[in-house]
């Protein structure tokens, strides 16, 4: 395949000029020059396309081919002076974790990847780091894991963009200490419900719930782990029915969120405080239109939030020209916004690419102590992997779902709406 010049690239990281100027420069024009295409580096990606967690995972691969996309749009990734495009192999996990490691193993063995972006669930994430690091792959991952999961890890070749999301569900006892008062209530007068996915929720995020809601004085009166057995979260629910507590969070795969939510309209069970996890993930309103009314959906990502990005702009443009791409594709996102997932997977493969600019090399060491070093303004925050602890803390945001769209009810700095009770006002207690 013929190589030639980079045509124009847009800014990945503030770059030396001498680079730049390397990759601005132009052939003399021809019809045959303009229609050429860049050079070729291959990355691998195991995602749950079918299966419990297929939603997910397919928010993970619209993320990564939108911010390919975008890559080639602006001329590609420029190394010595010459384009280079990256071209993504896709396998299918199935949901399993056990099936994830077999393909990372097939990605670096017969495709020869020599960079792997993550899959969408811990267990699956920690199979695939645990595979890569063996062959001294790089992989840049959406999502940090507990410590109980990084056992055996090498974390020198493991780049996760966002910490194990521990913070973010904690968010909620204090969102309900302050509805408190609306319920008759002081905070030591609520009771919660804590129901959670095994395949998505880690020990670390309930302990820090717990804690938080220790703090705050908050009695919690259900705490319950279910997993693929339907059967355990209908008897999670029945158990929350029977003791009708002021406050329910369900955290679940998007599978599970919606199957959720569905039992939990179909029993008739009904609280003053109804929340669930990253609903834009499950597409909680457009596949479940009315009953997703009114309930709270804590995120970790949430725009505008005020950071630039080289390739993408501002967290607003990004939602915008996302929306437009995903329309471009047949797809929806009017009603859900970008779910954060897609947003954490566009900007893991422009970190990819930051780091192959930075190195100016397509020797894979020289990429994976390139991307070390990152410390990049990004549309979901700044992320650093040269500080001790890598990736970046995700700050949660809480919004309602109200007349079919999300509003943003806390923190109060970025609120567009106060709390709406279900009903007419507040149940009496």
């Amino acid at each position: 395949m013929r190589r030639v010049v980079c045509k124009r690239v847009l800014s990945l990281v503030a770059l030396a000029a001498a680079l730049y100027a390397a990759c601005f420069a132009l052939l003399a024009p021809s019809t045959e020059a303009s229609n050429a295409v860049c050079s070729k580096i291959v990355v691998g990606a195991v995602l749950s396309l079918t299966g419990e967690h297929s939603a997910g995972g397919i928010h993970l691969r619209n993320g990564y081919e939108y911010a390919r996309k975008r890559l080639d749009e602006a001329g590609g990734v420029p190394v010595r002076g010459r384009c280079h495009s990256l071209r993504i192999i896709y396998y299918d996990d199935e949901s399993s974790a056990g099936r994830a490691a077999q393909l990372t193993e097939r990605l670096i063995v017969r495709d020869r990847v020599r960079f792997i972006l993550g899959p969408y669930g811990l267990a699956k994430t920690a199979a695939v780091a645990t595979v890569a690091a063996r062959h001294h792959v790089p992989v840049i991952a959406v999502s940090g894991l507990p410590q109980e999961l990084e056992a055996g890890i090498d974390r020198s070749f493991f780049f996760p963009l966002v910490h194990a999301p521990s913070g973010i569900l904690a968010a909620l006892p204090d969102f309900v200490a302050r509805l408190a008062p609306e319920m008759a209530r002081s905070p030591r007068d609520i009771r919660l419900a804590l129901l959670f996915d095994t395949t998505r929720v880690d020990e670390g995020a309930r302990a820090a719930l717990r804690d938080r809601a220790r703090e705050l004085g908050i009695e919690i009166i259900v705490d319950q782990a279910f997993g693929r057995d339907t059967g355990d979260l209908v008897q999670g629910l029945a158990k929350v029915k029977s003791e009708r507590p002021e406050g329910l969070l369900i955290d679940a795969h998007p599978g599970a969120a919606n199957r959720a939510l569905k039992q939990l309209r179909e029993m008739q069970l009904d609280v003053p405080v109804l929340a669930m996890a990253d609903c834009a993930d499950a597409r909680l309103i457009a596949r479940n239109r009315e009953k997703a009314e009114n309930v709270l959906c804590i995120s970790s990502w949430r725009p505008p939030i005020g950071a630039h990005d080289g390739l993408f702009g501002s967290a607003e443009s990004f939602t915008r020209d996302y929306a437009a791409h995903a329309a471009s594709e047949g797809s929806k996102t009017e009603a859900e916004g970008v779910a954060a997932s897609a947003a954490q997977a566009a900007v893991a493969v422009r970190v990819l690419a930051a780091a192959i600019v930075r190195a100016n090399s397509l020797d894979h060491f020289q990429i994976r102590d390139a991307l070390a070093e990152t410390d990049l303004d990004t549309i979901i925050g700044r992320v650093s992997f040269g500080k001790e602890s890598a990736g970046i803390h995700a700050k949660p945001v809480i919004r309602q779902v109200m007349d079919g769209k999300y509003v943003t009810v806390w923190p109060k700095a970025r609120a567009a709406g106060v709390y709406r009770w279900p009903g007419t006002a507040p149940r009496p207690f």
